[in-house]
């Protein structure tokens, strides 16, 4: 009933609950389907974490005294980030900051998940000259948009794994949308 791809790895009952807390929130569903059909968008729980001091605001001063997390979703067919303020104790959402043309930093599964494809990217195996471990990639969870590149133009949310040779370093671009 809620198309939302939920986080569960490495998430702690407090975690789990702030997660479900922020589903629930209408304003956080408001952008879950096309207005059109009602067709379900990929939408993502990319992570819940402590608020932090810089996200304390008049709306979540009450985070200054019960304990609260920032549960961000990403929205691959608008491009959308969307952050829910969770108040876990009293199970209520604060406050919903919406943000288009952001991501939020990627978790662990989709950053596994572009290292798998740009290793086995027949590119990536040619320009190498060999097929890469994963444990090579590095900074596999930088997101990129690199000038005139379709990631760029299409703005997909788009991140660069990258490979040292010798001198020489490839970026291998994975489009995650």
């Amino acid at each position: 009933p809620i198309p939302v791809l939920r986080l569960e790895e490495g998430m702690s009952e407090e975690q789990l609950l702030a997660q479900e807390v922020a589903l629930q929130d209408p304003r956080l569903q408001n952008d879950l389907r096309a207005t059109d059909s009602g067709a379900p968008l990929r939408t993502e729980v990319f992570g819940v974490y402590p608020v932090r001091p810089a996200d304390l605001t008049e709306a979540t001063a009450a985070c200054q005294q019960v304990p609260c997390y920032r549960v961000e979703l990403f929205n691959f067919a608008y491009n959308l980030a969307t952050i829910a303020f969770v108040d876990v104790q009293n199970k209520q959402v604060l406050a919903v900051v919406r943000s288009s043309d952001m991501q939020p930093d990627i978790p662990p599964a989709l950053t596994r998940l572009a290292v798998a494809i740009a290793v086995n990217a027949p590119e990536v195996i040619e320009v190498l000259g060999a097929q890469p471990d994963a444990a090579a990639a590095l900074m596999a969870n930088t997101k990129t948009a690199l000038s005139q590149t379709h990631c760029e133009r299409s703005l997909h949310l788009c991140v660069a794994p990258t490979f040292v040779s010798g001198q020489r370093a490839l970026w291998a671009i994975v489009d995650l949308t």
